[in-house]
């Protein structure tokens, strides 16, 4: 394979509409971005025809993580860069009769973000970053946030495309360049979350490099199919490649992947496991596997089931008499497991459609200031018959600013709804967290306030109470100890607080390649050697 030539291909396609700010939409809490990369394994009989198709699948299972922009950028067979960005979701980039080739059979990269930036041009510094020095090239995608001691100067757009400046000058200015050592020496400067893919290519030299905090804040996968290596945010764009997962990248480690089916990993710091228990709650699709072989789906039905706790003894009796009085209904469409447990344990019916989200909505809302009547209206239908006469249990995974709950409320009193209880199956969220959700506490529904308090507040009338999922009950359906998480939002324990010790670990060299004969494991994962 010949060098990675320095030209690119960059294909935009922005629908008129999609220049409109106010089309771009952001929720309560906006995870920074989901993220992937791949590489195939150097075999010239592998057919390589359906790879276009599994990226583009793979961006749609990441969407949720990000829908203002989108970016791939592909490195084909013959070395060229390709790049397609752009605002909004990647069915808004790309029409359904649009012939495009992405490039990306040799590799690829995909980022899927949200953002404040909305202006014109603002597509131009769109991730994946791609940046050429010399012979040297960078293609890189992060999803998390760095600290404040990154771009304080604002000399660049945001703090990704301040660190990979700072990469490509680390590896550009080595003697014998080398990746490991660009990616220690300046993640050792700087604190925050982040899980990153990236390419260093300097000629003939083909790598994909996948970098984890060493806090683990934000996650990040990886998995072998018959024709290469995916990373990924979550396990459900690994199910798009047909990826057998291999596990999660380690917190603390730089890995790197080759086209022969080597993987050579080394770690670079230290300090307790703080993941960001918003993913769990509800950034992350149900469908994904957390680090602990468990299924998001199943930590959320469980939380449900727990929910049934924080009612008296004396209420679950005059619920359970009077059953066909009552029903459980989620809102939105990531409570469904947790009000399915609920139902179940009550022994009430479970009733979906009494509100579901619009097929036209996404998990959004209207701008970055107060959401308008008419967006969130259209945000949820509404089947009255259902409603009328109901005593409503209604299971929200969390409440942030409350407007929509607000609005949801006042539209079931008017839909005949006789009492309505709301249920959320996390915590108060009572902080801003500035490590990838984006939450910001003037916003904040919970803080200064008692329960009783915020049920006036979003409405009160048919609204009887508000109830929240103690951090002991939730960590106890997710099943993992407290102390794995970051719970910074919910009582202000951040991730940050705990310091990190940076250390030079050994080179650790393994095979992933899949098998190739029957008389071999399916896929051979073996440590080769620690140098």
């Amino acid at each position: 394979m010949k060098g990675i030539e320095a030209r690119e291909s960059v294909v935009d396609s922005f629908p008129g509409n999609l220049e409109q700010a106010d089309f771009l939409q952001t929720p309560e809490v906006t995870e920074k971005c989901g993220v992937l990369g791949w590489i195939a394994w150097d075999n010239p009989n592998a057919d390589l025809s359906s790879v276009q198709d599994q990226f583009l699948d793979a961006t749609r299972a990441l969407q949720h993580r990000g829908q203002q922009r989108t970016g791939i950028r592909g490195v084909s067979l013959d070395g060229e860069v390709t790049s397609l960005v752009g605002k909004g979701r990647i069915s808004d980039i790309l029409s359904d009769d649009q012939d495009i080739d992405l490039g990306v059979e040799n590799s690829g990269i995909i980022h899927t973000t949200w953002t404040t930036d909305l202006s014109p041009g603002a597509e131009n510094t769109a991730h994946p970053i791609d940046l050429l020095s010399g012979n040297k090239r960078l293609i890189i995608s992060h999803n998390g946030q760095f600290g404040d001691e990154v771009n304080n100067d604002n000399i660049h757009p945001n703090d990704t495309t301040a660190i990979a400046h700072d990469l490509m000058k680390f590896w550009s200015g080595q003697q014998e360049p080398d990746p490991f050592e660009a990616l220690a020496g300046v993640l050792s400067e700087v604190d925050g979350s982040y899980s990153i893919v990236a390419k260093f290519i300097d000629g003939d030299d083909e790598f994909l490099y996948a970098v984890r905090d060493p806090r683990a804040i934000r996650p990040l996968v990886y998995g072998v199919n018959e024709n290469g290596v995916v990373v990924a945010s979550e396990t459900g764009a690994l199910d798009q490649f047909g990826a057998e997962q291999l596990g999660e990248i380690d917190k603390g480690h730089i890995y790197r992947f080759d086209r022969d089916g080597g993987l050579i990993r080394r770690e670079f710091a230290q300090a307790p496991r703080k993941s960001c228990i918003f993913e769990n709650i509800y950034l992350t699709r149900k469908t994904h596997i957390d680090y602990n072989g468990v299924k998001i789906e199943d930590q959320r039905r469980g939380a449900g089931e727990l929910i049934a706790e924080l009612f008296t003894e004396e209420e679950v009796a005059e619920i359970r008499a009077n059953k066909d009085d009552y029903i459980v209904v989620p809102m939105p469409a990531t409570a469904i497991p947790a009000a399915e447990g609920l139902a179940s344990v009550l022994g009430i019916k479970y009733e979906p459609d009494a509100i579901k989200v619009s097929k036209a909505y996404s998990r959004s809302y209207i701008g970055t200031a107060e959401a308008t009547d008419e967006a969130l209206e259209a945000k949820f239908v509404y089947d009255p018959e259902k409603i009328k006469g109901m005593r409503m249990l209604i299971v929200d995974d969390s409440l942030v600013r409350g407007k929509t709950s607000a609005k949801v409320i006042k539209i079931l009193e008017g839909y005949g709804a006789n009492e309505i209880h709301f249920l959320l199956s996390s915590p108060r969220i009572e902080n801003t967290c500035d490590l990838g959700a984006d939450i910001k506490r003037e916003v904040l529904m919970a803080p200064g306030k008692t329960n009783q308090e915020i049920t006036e507040a979003l409405g009160g009338g048919k609204l009887k109470s508000v109830r929240y999922l103690p951090l002991d009950k939730l960590v106890q359906a997710i099943g993992s100890p407290e102390t794995d998480f970051c719970t910074g939002c919910i009582n202000g324990n951040y991730a940050t607080d705990y310091p990190i010790s940076f250390v030079r670990g050994a080179l650790e060299r393994w095979l992933i390649r899949p098998a190739e004969s029957d008389t071999e494991s399916e896929i051979e994962t073996r440590e080769l050697a620690r140098v």
